[in-house]
């Protein structure tokens, strides 16, 4: 989430703030549901509104991106979850995200996006860990976050 003063972030996961010069990733999620393992086309999920979105930093991005390496395997029939690795088949509501990868220099008030760097298929239960964390997040940010200048 961007800082109360707008000169950074918070990490959603972590709780540490970035300011100055730093590199985050922004995970977007959208609702997407399935009948009888018949998900909609991508282009028409990506015109889907996001549920969600959470910055991330660059240590709990590669957290996220280790966790996906390590649920992967193929799938013949239906879809599965990237951060659990759950089956998922039949009819269901998962999580589509998509991740961009931002650098911020708030001095030069530059920034850059590089878009869909990551796809994800996330179930509906990692999705309310990651929004409960979030949560937690944003209650606290303040009382004991670290903060890291110009990173």
């Amino acid at each position: 989430m961007q800082t109360d003063d707008k000169s950074g972030i918070v990490c959603d996961v972590c709780a540490t703030q970035y300011r100055s010069e730093f590199t985050y990733f922004s995970l977007d999620l959208r609702l997407v549901a399935v009948l009888q393992n018949r998900r909609p086309a991508l282009v028409q999920i990506l015109t889907y509104p996001a549920a969600a979105s959470f910055d991330i930093c660059p240590a709990c991005y590669d957290g996220i991106c280790k966790r996906v390496v390590a649920t992967y395997k193929p799938v013949q029939v239906g879809n599965r979850c990237d951060l659990s690795g759950r089956l998922l088949t039949g009819s269901y509501e998962y999580y589509y995200g998509t991740v961009a990868k931002v650098e911020v220099n708030v001095p030069a008030k530059d920034m850059r996006v590089t878009e869909r760097i990551l796809e994800l298929d996330v179930s509906r239960e990692e999705y309310q860990v990651l929004v409960d964390r979030a949560g937690q997040v944003k209650a606290t940010v303040g009382q004991w976050s670290a903060e890291i200048e110009g990173m």
